[in-house]
């Protein structure tokens, strides 16, 4: 790998990766109720108004803004109730001066009515009703379109789908939802890594990163296949990665990625072209060992991510995820950050961009000082610290960033 002083800075490194990647994506109509975590393969635009009439938002009294100018619980206004909102029904009667009509939450507001009294602020005795509070024009309710009107774009392209765009996608009576049908490839390499479910003898170790990546991809709406174990040996990892480039858009390997004569990545990756290995090194503790390249027609995106946990992990959240956000015009898809102080001081050294797993306390967060190979840290933390490159040490209760990862 370089020396630090000509690796690329995280970020360029990923503007370079998603320069060079034009990849063709098909777009799969997925039913609504399996949409959560997809990627939102166009733009959705509104087929109604939102929402598509004037509603309520409180339980109470439809009624007109002039009406109750001035009014007061010393001085209130009083009004004429002349009938009641139908719930789920469109009102048949306007509302005319110095009238009132019952109305539910969410119920359609009738004619000539513009806001809503609310109950604690009224009192009704036979059909007179008693308001004592003045209201503006508007208050207690939504109008028709105000949260988006027909033909405007509601969700965009690349969008992560929530919980809460499923709704909003019901809102539009959309059954079936446009997604990414963007699939990817997951291996793991080295001898000394053996599958899941099997006896290891002393000295071997369970394959983590492999099924910590599809885990990951799969959280950000990619459909992950595991493609098992690699061989260290160059030939074996160049034909299983041009077998997955037949089905896959990323294939992602983890391990063999740093200088090792039993390093082969960097050998194979260096046989691509079109345009070929961009990547080799970042600028950033830990995950500095990472390659990336585009090759093929249609282009495949290839990545090789450090061996150790630790470092696999980090790479995932502070390269690969941004890299795919920003390839695919996503949102939603990166983790969160959060300003938060510090609660003890976080020593670093100079001239690389450092990432620390951190718990959160009353104090702020607390740096968790971890050996990048030991993989039960995140289990553990909050999110990953940033420091950086320009910084020695963060002191106690300065405020950082802390890249939240649950």
């Amino acid at each position: 790998m370089c020396p630090i002083g000509s690796l690329m800075d995280r970020q360029d490194a990923v503007h370079a990766m998603v320069s060079a990647a034009k990849l063709e994506v098909p777009v799969e109509d997925v039913p609504l109720g399996k949409s959560t975590n997809r990627i939102l393969g166009c733009d959705v635009r509104c087929k109604l108004d939102l929402p598509p009439f004037d509603r309520s938002l409180r339980d109470g009294y439809a009624v007109r803004s002039d009406d109750l100018m001035g009014a007061s619980s010393g001085s209130p206004s009083f009004l004429n109730v002349v009938g009641e909102v139908p719930v789920g029904g469109v009102p048949d009667f306007k509302i005319p001066q110095q009238g009132a009509a019952v109305i539910h939450t969410g119920g359609m507001l009738p004619d000539g009515a513009d806001c809503v009294a609310m109950l604690e602020d009224t009192s009704l005795v036979g059909s007179i009703l008693e308001v004592r509070r003045a209201l503006q024009r508007g208050e207690n309710v939504v109008f028709k379109g105000e949260e988006a009107p027909a033909g405007s774009v509601v969700l965009g392209r690349g969008t992560l789908l929530s919980e809460a765009h499923v709704g909003l996608l019901a809102s539009q009576g959309i059954k079936d939802v446009p997604c990414l049908g963007l699939r990817s490839c997951v291996f793991s390499s080295g001898d000394e890594i053996k599958p899941v479910g099997e006896a290891i003898p002393y000295g071997m170790l369970y394959d983590v990163n492999g099924w910590f990546i599809c885990s990951a991809l799969s959280r950000i709406g990619i459909e992950s296949s595991y493609g098992g174990i690699l061989e260290d040996r160059a030939v074996n990892i160049r034909e299983k990665i041009r077998d997955a480039m037949e089905w896959a858009h990323v294939i992602i390997i983890s391990g063999g990625s740093s200088i090792s004569v039993r390093d082969h990545l960097e050998e194979v990756f260096s046989t691509f072209d079109h345009p070929g290995l961009i990547v080799r090194g970042i600028n950033v503790q830990p995950g500095k060992p990472l390659l990336g390249a585009v090759t093929g027609s249609p282009a495949r995106v290839v990545l090789g991510l450090p061996g150790h946990p630790l470092s696999c992990a980090t790479s995932f959240y502070t390269f690969v995820t941004p890299m795919l956000e920003m390839m695919f015009g996503g949102s939603g898809w990166n983790v969160k950050t959060l300003k938060i102080s510090l609660a003890e001081d976080l020593p670093a050294r100079s001239g690389i961009e450092e990432f620390v797993p951190g718990k959160i306390c009353d104090d702020g967060v607390v740096p968790i000082f971890s050996a990048s190979s030991y993989s039960g840290v995140l289990a553990n933390c909050d999110g990953l610290i940033r420091v950086p490159k320009d910084r020695e040490t963060l002191r106690r209760r300065e405020t950082v960033d802390l890249w939240m990862i649950r």
